[in-house]
Order: structure tokens, then sequence, then C-alpha cells
């Protein structure tokens, strides 16, 4: 069978080198989700919430006087949380797409430093460890 002119035949290698980074991105999603459905909210989380529901300026000042450094974090759930309910376990999915982005990360970085078995071996190592999974599973920054 021949191919058409100016067109390369797929390439297994270039599947392989997708896959170290989609399979355990996958797996992260699948686990986050998982795991964010069987935790109750809990304190903190409720704090993010309050302060995603507070006006701008409310919020500015109410930073000044908790925490700066989640500052930009409460700004972002502000803009965010009406779109995803308000309040409760949808304000977990910035967290649980943060550690699919940096699953994700992970197996590019290992694919240039070590070859496509270590990398999918390290991402999927990644998105399966427990105290990684239990951050990505909560409101907080």
């Amino acid at each position: 069978m021949a191919l058409a002119p100016g067109r390369a035949p797929e390439s297994s290698a270039t599947w392989a080198e997708m896959a170290v980074w989609a399979i355990p991105a996958a797996l992260a999603l699948g686990l986050g989700l998982h795991r964010s459905a069987g935790t109750p909210v809990w304190r903190d989380e409720y704090a993010t919430s309050a302060h995603a529901a507070l006006d701008v300026p409310d919020l500015v000042e109410a930073v000044g006087r908790v925490d700066v450094v989640f500052g930009p974090y409460y700004l972002l759930m502000h803009v965010i949380a009406p779109v995803l309910g308000g309040e409760g376990p949808w304000l977990r999915l910035p967290s649980i797409v943060a550690f699919v982005i940096a699953t994700a990360l992970v197996g590019v970085l290992a694919r240039r430093w070590w070859g496509l078995p270590a990398a999918l071996a390290a991402g999927i190592a990644f998105a399966v460890n427990p105290d990684l999974l239990a951050q990505a599973a909560n409101a907080r920054p």
C-alpha cells in the first residue's frame, strides 16, 4: 500500500511519546476525581468557599488580614466558583486539574531525561502517590 506523496507513515514512537504523559494524566484524573468524591468537605475548604464568595474589595481586605500568599488563589476561585457551583466538592476541580497537568509534565520531563519506559513509570508513580492524591482532592492552594 503506497502512501500519498508528502505524507509520512504513522510512527509507533509518536504514540509512545504521547503515552508517557497521557496515560499517567488520565490515571491522575480518574484517581483525583475518585478521591475527591469520597472525601467530605473540610474546614479549610469552607474557608476557600467563603473567600471565593466575597466581593473583590472585601476579598482584598480579608486576604490582607489573613494570609496574603493565598490572595491569587482566592481571586481565581472568586472568578471560577460561580461556574463550578460556588461550594462543596466542585471547588476541588482546579486542584485536580493542576494535579493532572503536573503529572503530565512529570512524564514529559522524565522522557527528556531518562527515556520512554522510565518516563511512563515516573508518571504513573506520581499519579498514584497517596500524599499527592490527598492534596489534589483539596480545594486549597
